[in-house]
């Protein structure tokens, strides 16, 4: 395998002991090297920063140097304690064509990350699952191999958009309108008259698939039998297609004459789920609307509430202004009392002057 240093420009790098802001010339040329020197001598897995060295310079990947007993080098035994920022720097710099290249990926990876990089190439093959074809390539090959080799009829279809498909022994193709992607519906002949029907959606890699599909048909009339398919299987038909199926229906309808057509409805909430959403700020609508209610029923019985305490309010200065005009009541009789009374007094004073003159 090759390897080749990227760079070839003037680059401008800092830290781990190099001078901040010195510009370097990353030199690039092609050069064919055993990979293997590249790999962890302990997991045989590529080595990727931060790389660890003992005092023999024997190196060693962050993950095997965590399971040595002591962090003692397997080799000679001395303490692994360094990192090897050399080595790092020449890991990073080794980069390798995508393994998919011949199927249309123009990435160069690190070679330490060759393998996450492949995992989820999208130009990863898919495979033909007619048997002696080993025909291999993207969805969008694969699809034109479909239709031009094997002539396996295609239908085009829109999300959660109800289709016909007449009932057939063989291989259907299916095609999302809005994102391209691959569906293959199988029929397979069981015992007469019925078909086993099966359904997947062809990718390069494994996924926790958001697809559900449900047929409907009717075998007679005032029969009418609908079938859930809850989650379709994504492949990428290394396999060839699946055996199992999740529904059973008969070739032509009872009592002989035309074919039964199938009702097929398969949608994706990765394509949908912006649609729902609306849905959902409609219903927090509906809530705030209520919420809004009941805040005005909250300040009605607020306002209510007020009232009263102004009526309360109102009553309470009644009583005190009655209160205080009874008190005021009873000051003026003790005034009109005591007056009454200092008459009496200055009349009896009076009546005595009067007296001692008259003596």
């Amino acid at each position: 395998m090759e390897g080749v240093s990227k760079g070839s420009k003037l680059v401008k790098e800092g830290g781990d002991g190099r001078q901040e802001g010195e510009g370097i010339v990353v030199k690039k040329q092609n050069v064919a090297m055993g990979m293997d020197v590249l790999d962890c001598p302990g997991c045989s897995t590529p080595l990727r920063p931060p790389i660890f060295q003992c005092s023999m310079g024997h190196l060693v990947c962050s993950s095997c140097r965590d399971k040595l007993p002591k962090k003692a080098c397997s080799v000679c035994s001395w303490a692994i304690l360094n990192r090897c920022h050399g080595m790092e720097r020449v890991v990073d710099s080794i980069v390798v064509p995508c393994t998919y290249a011949d199927h249309g990926c123009a990435e160069m990876i690190p070679y330490h990350q060759k393998r996450e990089h492949e995992e989820a190439c999208p130009r990863a093959p898919c495979f033909c699952p007619e048997k002696g074809c080993g025909f291999a390539g993207t969805t969008e090959a694969l699809l034109d191999h479909f239709v031009g080799t094997h002539d396996w009829p295609m239908t085009r279809f829109q999300y959660y958009m109800p289709f016909d498909i007449q009932v057939k022994a063989g291989v259907h193709v299916l095609r999302g309108s809005k994102d391209g992607h691959l569906f293959l519906l199988r029929m397979v002949w069981l015992d007469s008259p019925l078909h086993g029907v099966s359904l997947v959606r062809v990718e390069p890699h494994a996924f926790e698939s958001k697809s559900w599909c449900s047929v409907g048909f009717s075998w007679f009339k005032g029969h009418y039998q609908i079938s859930m398919l809850d989650v379709i299987r994504s492949t990428s038909l290394s396999d060839g297609l699946p055996t199992d199926y999740f529904l059973t229906v008969p070739e032509a309808c009872r009592g002989g004459g035309a074919r039964v057509v199938m009702r097929v409805t398969i949608d994706t909430k990765g394509v949908y789920g912006d649609e729902d959403e609306p849905e959902e700020d409609n219903e927090d609508e509906s809530y705030s609307e209520e919420d809004d209610d009941d805040n005005d029923s909250d300040d009605d019985e607020e306002d209510g509430d007020d009232d009263y305490d102004e009526e309360e309010g109102e009553e309470e200065g009644d009583n005190d202004n009655e209160d205080e005009e009874e008190e005021e009541g009873e000051d003026d009789d003790e005034d009109e009392d005591e007056e009454e009374g200092d008459d009496d007094d200055d009349e009896e004073s009076w009546e005595k002057v009067s007296n001692d003159n008259d003596d």
